[in-house]
């Protein structure tokens, strides 16, 4: 695809803010993988704010790790039983923060604590950080971000967190992250997902209603007029339906290589295997049908021809199509289900392309 990363104003100044304190401490956590760090690199290049936010919540950490005395702690005993203290507690911990080890005072006996510091160190640090955070304004509601694209028109996102979102033709989705979570509305279309792992703040996909959560995985979501389609390349998601009148909630949990379809009407399927390599195969420009009914490939395809595509006669609808389609040229891709399939594909006034049986 030709389309480049789009580098989306998605955060406010807060949540740049708690991202950075977050990014701090996994960096911290001995646990980063070469892709955490990709993604790290990602989200700090994505805006101006997020280096300076990163650059502070660093600046924090590492003043506390130079400290050499925890007794100045002790004048700050018994201040949270007060909120009217709040305020000044937050102010008195950012002093002692930022202040320089020479200003740190020895206890009675004189002997230097920075001895104790390799023990509780890390463990200080932490709280600081989380008594920052709770003094801190409360960041503003989230905001809601629509993208969406046009007929044969693809689309690549970078989200704010570092998370991936291809959108195929005539897709659109909802963005809105909070504090919780992050949150994305499949309004329709079809969308790929490369989700930016963080076990404290799921990445939530809704779709009908369907509902997708993940911790970091890569999955494909369909959206489409017969149901919601959900197909994982790797890892592992959860889809529920929820809110159907007359039905319960159901959930399910997918791994990698399965698929599952969620319709209005017969609820969740049952799980298919599939290729995993074939998973939002149309961000390479092929679509990859096995078994598939020819109104759901049409459903697809039509997202790429400027025309409407119509199926006359009804027996058609439920016609299984096994094929690879290039997308580049919709119209040739009419032109192959003709061949293969006992179907005829005429070009109507005003717009239309009608399917007959042949």
């Amino acid at each position: 695809m030709d389309s480049e990363y789009d580098q989306t104003d998605l955060t406010t100044e807060q949540d740049a803010q708690q991202r950075a304190r977050e990014w701090v401490v996994f960096l911290q956590s001995g646990e980063v993988s070469e892709a955490d760090q990709q993604r790290f690199e990602r989200w700090l290049a994505l805006d101006e704010r997020h280096c300076s936010a990163y650059q502070q919540a660093q600046s924090i950490w590492q003043a506390a790790s130079n400290l050499t005395a925890l007794g100045s702690l002790e004048s700050l005993r018994g201040m949270h039983d007060n909120p009217a203290t709040d305020r000044g507690l937050l102010q008195r911990i950012k002093r002692w923060v930022f202040s320089s080890p020479s200003s740190s005072s020895s206890s009675s006996s004189g002997r230097s604590s920075r001895a104790a510091w390799p023990q509780w160190g890390a463990a200080l640090a932490s709280v600081l950080l989380v008594t920052l955070i709770i003094g801190s304004p409360q960041p503003a509601p989230p905001e809601l971000i629509v993208y969406q694209t046009q007929t044969a028109e693809t689309r690549s996102l970078l989200l704010a967190d570092g998370s991936e979102v291809s959108l195929s033709p005539q897709s659109s989705i909802e963005v809105s992250y909070s504090e919780e979570q992050r949150e994305v509305k499949l309004l329709a279309g079809e969308a790929f997902f490369d989700v930016a792992k963080n076990p404290e703040r799921p990445f939530i996909v809704d779709a009908r209603s369907t509902r997708v959560t993940v911790l970091g995985t890569m999955f494909n979501v369909n959206n489409s007029p017969h149901g919601v389609m959900v197909a994982v390349e790797e890892g592992r998601v959860q889809v529920a339906e929820q809110g159907v009148p007359g039905r319960l909630d159901t959930e399910v949990k997918l791994s990698a290589g399965q698929l599952i379809s969620v319709s209005q009407t017969a609820g969740l399927s049952q799980v298919q295997a599939i290729d995993p390599q074939t998973v939002g195969a149309w961000r390479e420009d092929v679509r990859v049908y096995q078994a598939r009914p020819l109104e759901q490939v049409l459903e697809d395809l039509d997202r790429y021809h400027p025309a409407d595509l119509y199926i006359v006669d009804e027996s058609l609808k439920a016609l299984p199509v096994t094929a690879i389609f290039p997308t580049k040229d919709a119209q040739q891709m009419l032109t192959a289900l003709e061949s293969i399939l006992p179907i005829t594909v005429q070009a109507i006034a005003g717009g239309r392309v009608e399917i007959r049986a042949r």
